[in-house]
């Protein structure tokens, strides 16, 4: 029995309590911006980006085509059995 109480020895619980300072902050009021407008200007701007990229793409691919046409090379758009 000796041994199971030096076993009993090492079942310690441990609690770690962090020593850093909390970051204060102040309470503030919410604003009222009932009347306010909404600017949706980052949605439009994501469309236009979008839109220049697929342009883009597309433009890419068409060029591409061209350049494989000439060295006479062929993309098959359908497979066909």
């Amino acid at each position: 029995t000796q041994a199971v109480d030096s076993d009993s020895d090492c079942d310690e619980q441990v609690i770690i309590v962090p020593s850093y300072p909390s970051l204060y902050i102040q309470r503030s009021e919410p604003k009222d911006t009932s009347g306010d407008e909404v600017d949706d200007s980052p949605f439009q701007s994501a469309d236009e980006i979008f839109q220049k990229e697929l342009a883009r793409l597309k433009d890419q691919e068409q060029r591409v085509t061209y350049d494989a046409e000439s060295l006479g090379l062929e993309f098959a758009n359908d497979t066909e059995e």
